[in-house]
């Protein structure tokens, strides 16, 4: 029995080990390599634009604004986050921090931890790493590795 490829796989958004299964055909891939000239025609600009990418692209969901994780019945937050390569070895620096979401400090004097809206939100995250090359479009940088965590 051969593998799967991408376009015959399927996931089920309620289970995060199936989610995070399908996100397998994203590392050694770019969203233009792995979706061809969609990725380019569909390209979004500024922060967060690749996970948005990948939100809609890959994972076929339109991305919202909602306070709750993307995939809300698997609690599952995704994350796409930049690294950069060290120019003297082979290893590899966070670009960036990452965000996890937006802080209401006005509700946050009135809520206990276990209770917050970050806990139950980034509980279970998918972390998505790719190389930033600087000049690179958006939909070309390389998915390096995964993590559930």
């Amino acid at each position: 029995m051969g593998e799967i490829s991408f376009k015959e796989a399927v996931f089920d958004a309620n289970d995060p080990h199936s989610i995070y299964d399908y996100s397998r055909f994203l590392i050694g891939q770019s969203l233009h390599s792995l979706l061809g000239n969609v990725a380019v025609e569909q390209k979004r600009k500024g922060k967060g634009g690749l996970g948005q990418m990948v939100e809609e692209l890959f994972f076929n969901y339109k991305i919202n604004s909602n306070r709750e994780a993307d995939f809300g019945e698997a609690k599952v937050e995704l994350k796409c986050t930049p690294l950069l390569k060290s120019k003297s070895d082979d290893s590899f620096r966070i670009k960036e921090r990452l965000v996890c979401t937006m802080i209401d400090y006005y509700e946050l004097a009135d809520t206990k931890f276990e209770d917050s809206h970050l806990l139950a939100k980034c509980q279970l995250m998918l972390l998505l790493f790719y190389l930033h090359i600087s000049g690179t479009p958006v939909y070309d940088y390389e998915f390096l590795f995964r993590i559930l965590w």
